[in-house]
């Protein structure tokens, strides 16, 4: 009581922490969901793996406004007892973790508080939480992955091997169909970067399709051949097909680039005739956003599988003023 004395004016108080006492300079946060609280894990340790980082596990305890924060002290002991089967999966997967606890009268004032305090990195969150909070999508300062879960996620990251016999023993598990959709657009480089981290632990065979519009591939005569003159979107397929993962290309007409119904039906059906087990993309694709437009909601609905939404925090503008800088400097 003593300690909500001192920090009843913060809007979301720590109430209980633990976890190892060192740090790593890489740091990811998960919101614990009570209803099935390891659906995100595997991604996180995956991630957390090749950056040599840590996860850090948020579980809000809201009140109403007319109530004290104080009242939610009562719920502290159940709270911490629930990070239990959550530390024994990441401690047998040696990743470094931490656990906090925060009462508040609003569960994303506590995220973000969470964020500015622990200077996490990347946000690994349920695609319906952040989709459903406008208040998270503009005052987030990290970058974040927001994954629609089918329920089964688990089983994208399953070890076969031990299991196999014979020749299949020789060959290895069997690879899970990663598909990338990649634009080239703002959030392209935490795509890349989250394709490379789910590449890297060996369990995806991955295949990239690249949306352009109908003449991005044909090649100006006028451009300078120097790599001043080389945009970054270029370097970015150039680096994709360097890595060996299967690329394609979606052409979309001026028409249908235009139009969201026809460019969702469009990448729908090269998706699924790709056969994934798990789909990554951009938080936008050409000029749609995936959290508010009702026909690439409908495409996200429409996939059977897990799908890995990357967002790329970026100050307000700043996307516009590089875009204006490139067309200046290729001018």
């Amino acid at each position: 009581m003593y300690t909500f004395k001192k920090e009843i004016a913060h809007y979301a108080p720590i109430i209980t922490s633990e976890g190892d006492l060192t740090r790593k300079n890489f740091r990811i946060l998960i919101p614990y969901t009570p209803e099935n609280p390891d659906r995100l894990i595997k991604y996180a340790t995956t991630i957390a793996k090749e950056n040599d980082g840590e996860v850090n596990i948020l579980r809000v305890i809201t009140v109403p406004h007319q109530t004290p924060l104080s009242a939610g002290i009562a719920f502290a002991e159940t709270a911490r007892r629930s990070f239990v089967p959550l530390e024994e999966m990441l401690e047998k997967e040696n990743i470094l973790n931490h656990y906090l606890v925060r009462i508040s009268h609003d569960a994303i004032e506590a995220i973000l508080a969470t964020i500015e305090e622990q200077n996490i990195d990347l946000l690994i969150t349920d695609f319906e939480m952040l989709r459903n909070s406008k208040k998270l999508q503009t005052l987030i300062t990290c970058d974040i992955l927001a994954i629609r879960t089918t329920g089964d996620d688990l089983r994208l990251f399953e070890s076969t091997d031990k299991k196999s016999i014979g020749a299949f023993s020789q060959q290895g598990e069997e690879k899970k169909n990663l598909v990338v959709l990649y634009d080239g657009g703002d959030h392209s480089d935490v795509v890349l970067k989250t394709t490379s981290w789910l590449e890297h632990s060996g369990k995806f065979n991955v295949s990239v399709l690249s949306v352009n519009k109908k003449d991005d591939h044909d090649i100006n005569e006028n451009e300078n051949d120097d790599d001043d003159g080389l945009s970054y979107n270029i370097r970015q397929k150039e680096y994709l097909e360097q890595v060996g993962v299967e690329f394609n290309e979606i052409y979309l007409s001026d028409e249908t680039e235009k139009n969201s119904e026809k460019s969702a039906d469009l990448i729908l059906s090269a998706v699924n005739a790709s056969q994934p087990d798990v789909v990554i993309t951009g938080a936008t694709i050409g000029k749609f956003n995936l959290f508010n437009n009702l026909h690439f909601l409908a495409l996200v609905d429409q996939l059977n599988c897990p799908i890995v939404i990357a967002r790329v925090f970026t100050l307000p503008g700043v996307h516009r003023v590089k875009s204006w800088l490139m067309k200046i400097i290729h001018k």
